[in-house]
């Protein structure tokens, strides 16, 4: 602006403008740089290289998502509901973390692990959020949808591999790759030997042939055998019992629990009162919710899975035994 002396008062006369506030020149060029930054799409939808958010929202504006789970980074920019009753969230993710970039909608996710969330207050605005879950387009909404689950908060994973090395505990993984059938249809016996788990321990088991879930049941008439999981080696002290269910499941149905001192031999075992041992916990499925697990007390060095009642289907049975 022009310096100038008016009635005796210095001044910048009338038409000055203001160049800079607070160091922010607010220029075009600038503004347009930061935004270009924002908004490039990056990321290859791995662990190792999440998509951003622009990157999730380009692929499913141009409609080539698929069923397939993919892995997305972004900031907390708005929390809508977390409901403990029910273990899931939903919240918004974008680049920045404001509401004013392009956000993507996540759909009642859940908290670390897969785990249901328990706290209100286990994310925050401003959270940075690693998720894996299944990119859709819902009702013209870009969103990741139901059952995704958060693979690390601020960069700390919380994963069982960082709690077992610091408590001292061991995780055995059940998986149907982890199950080797005899034939391939029908309910079929299998053992998974102790030198094949982490913990060391041994397990017996009867399920239905499958390469994509594992199903017990509970009735015997039509094999002459009763279906489950046992421990026929101990691992330690059994600590959790974590199960994922697989979405072929009924709604209402459970599954039992057991813990002993005495080892198991078969899972016929869990169907007799004088060698089931104590009935621990009864988790029944929603319908809805994709884990489900039960912290351990007491000394019970051998363990035990069945179905309360009718068919059962299950991605995964993970057992800890602390050491």
């Amino acid at each position: 602006g022009v310096l100038t002396m008016y009635y005796e008062t210095p001044e910048v006369t009338t038409g000055s403008s203001i160049i800079s506030i607070n160091g922010s020149t607010g220029s075009d060029d600038s503004s347009d740089s930061d935004n270009d930054e924002d908004s490039s799409a990056s990321g290859s939808g791995t662990e190792a290289d999440p998509y951003n958010v622009a990157k999730a929202l380009e692929i499913i504006n141009a409609g080539t998502y698929t069923s397939d789970e993919v892995y997305i980074t972004g900031t907390v920019s708005s929390i809508k509901e977390i409901s403990t009753s029910y273990g899931n969230g939903s919240y918004y993710l974008s680049d920045d973390g404001s509401t004013s970039s392009d956000q993507l909608y996540v759909y009642r996710g859940y908290s670390l692990n897969g785990d249901k969330f328990t706290s209100e207050d286990e994310i925050a605005v401003g959270d940075v959020l690693v998720i894996k879950g299944v990119l859709t387009l819902y009702n013209s909404t870009a969103e990741v949808n139901t059952g995704s689950s958060i693979i690390s908060i601020n960069g700390s994973t919380g994963s069982e591999s960082e709690e077992d090395s610091d408590s001292g505990t061991e995780t055995d993984a059940i998986t149907p790759s982890a199950i080797s059938f005899s034939g391939t249809s029908g309910y079929q016996d299998w053992t998974i030997e102790s030198s094949a788990t982490t913990s060391g321990a041994a397990y017996a088991g009867q399920s239905n042939y499958s390469t994509s879930y594992i199903q017990i049941r509970t009735d015997p008439d039509k094999s002459g055998n009763y279906s489950g999981v046992v421990s026929t080696t101990t691992g330690g002290k059994v600590s959790k019992v974590k199960i994922t269910w697989s979405s072929n499941n009924t709604s209402g149905r459970a599954v039992c629990i057991y813990g002993s001192s005495t080892a198991y031999s078969t899972p016929n075992d869990l169907f007799d009162s004088s060698t089931q041992g104590t009935l621990l916990e009864t988790l029944t499925y929603d319908g809805e919710t994709t884990t489900a697990e039960v912290e351990i007390s007491g000394e019970y060095t051998y363990v035990g899975i069945r179905s309360s009642s009718k068919a059962l289907y299950f991605d995964e049975m993970d057992i800890t035994w602390a050491k």
